[in-house]
């Protein structure tokens, strides 16, 4: 398989990111596939790219580079949903307030 070969040659985070990121979309491709086609689409090409550029930091001697850049997107993504949650938790208390 082409797939398993290109991942011999990465790196340990390229490698990491793509795993933890391709079964997050396997997951969530059939309900994403059944309601919006474009979004499945926008994830596979971020995910391939992203490994991509992980992979390059990788090849080009910088290590911790990669490894900031294979985490970025978790810790984005967790303080994203943490911000939206506290932002609903305060106009929550808002809202009943008035009522």
């Amino acid at each position: 398989m082409a797939v398993l070969k290109d991942l011999e040659k990465m790196c340990l985070p390229a490698v990491l990111f793509f795993v933890v990121v391709a079964a997050r979309v396997a997951y969530r491709a059939r309900v994403w596939y059944e309601f919006d086609p474009e979004f499945l689409a926008f994830k596979v090409a971020y995910l391939a790219l992203w490994t991509y550029l992980v992979y390059l930091a990788c090849r080009k001697g910088h290590g911790d580079i990669a490894w900031a850049l294979a985490a970025l997107p978790f810790i984005g993504g967790e303080l994203l949903r943490r911000l939206f949650a506290w932002y609903e938790a305060k106009h929550q208390k808002e809202r009943e307030q008035r009522h």
